[in-house]
């Protein structure tokens, strides 16, 4: 599955990130450290358009490195979902920055896209989170990944920054009648099988490319996916006041 490509990915990301420590032990005679700066900020794409780096540079003080500068990406433009692009360069004392870009590769008017999710506790209102990244992947014959069920509720929303396994990444199916339906709940933290969380009245609608459904878990009062595009890139969905 791509998430895996994704997972694998992010263990890069995390081990190029580590290299990044400017702590020294004791005194150093370094004056600078090495600097990248990007051009642009997140790019915006749909399924089968090119990615065209938008620039960058490098410099230690007044020396030029942009030559230097490894670039990884996992960008994958032949489906939907959010991609990272990597910038690192070294200096000769092995000095390391490190920078990164997100791509976002939408597919508008079709079930399979990235997400603006908004979620909401069924009884609690402080419990309302918005802007949460969802994905949702095609499988095979009607089947989709989603890469979250809880709708980012735990992974941007009461508990940021916990690791993977609090995304309730889980398998659905898109109805002939755009009626959506749980076929396989991925474990999670949370995850008890003996008490699945039970998807219901899931929806989508083809005019505005909005995913509705509820749960019986903490935000059974709601999830809706807005579909990512130029109207609300790269600042989300404007919050009520």
């Amino acid at each position: 599955m791509k998430i895996l490509k994704y997972l694998a990915f992010s263990a890069l990301v995390a081990l190029s990130l580590t290299s990044c420590d400017k702590t020294t032990e004791g005194l150093t005679d370094t004056l600078y450290y090495p600097v990248i700066t990007l051009e642009g900020g997140d790019v915006l794409l749909s399924v089968g358009d090119d990615y065209e780096e938008p620039g960058f540079s490098a410099a230690l003080g007044d020396e030029d490195l942009t030559s230097n500068v490894e670039v990884m990406n996992n960008v994958d433009t032949s489906a939907p979902g959010f991609y990272t692009v990597i910038y690192s360069v070294a200096d000769k004392d092995g000095n390391v920055a490190n920078e990164t870009r997100t791509v976002f590769v939408n597919n508008p008017g079709h079930f399979d896209n990235i997400y603006w999710g908004e979620c909401k506790h069924k009884t609690n209102a402080a419990r309302h989170y918005y802007n949460s990244p969802i994905s949702i992947q095609y499988l095979e014959e009607n089947q989709y990944l989603i890469s979250d069920l809880l709708c980012g509720y735990y992974t941007y929303g009461v508990y940021p920054g916990y690791p993977y396994d609090f995304d309730a990444e889980s398998i659905i199916q898109l109805n002939e009648d755009n009626t959506v339906e749980l076929l396989e709940e991925g474990d999670f933290y949370f995850y008890d099988p003996e008490d699945p969380e039970q998807m219901y009245d899931g929806v989508f609608d083809p005019e505005t490319g909005i995913f509705t459904y509820r749960l019986n878990y903490y935000i059974g009062g709601g999830a809706i996916l807005t579909p990512i595009d130029e109207s609300n890139f790269p600042g989300g969905l404007p919050i009520p006041e």
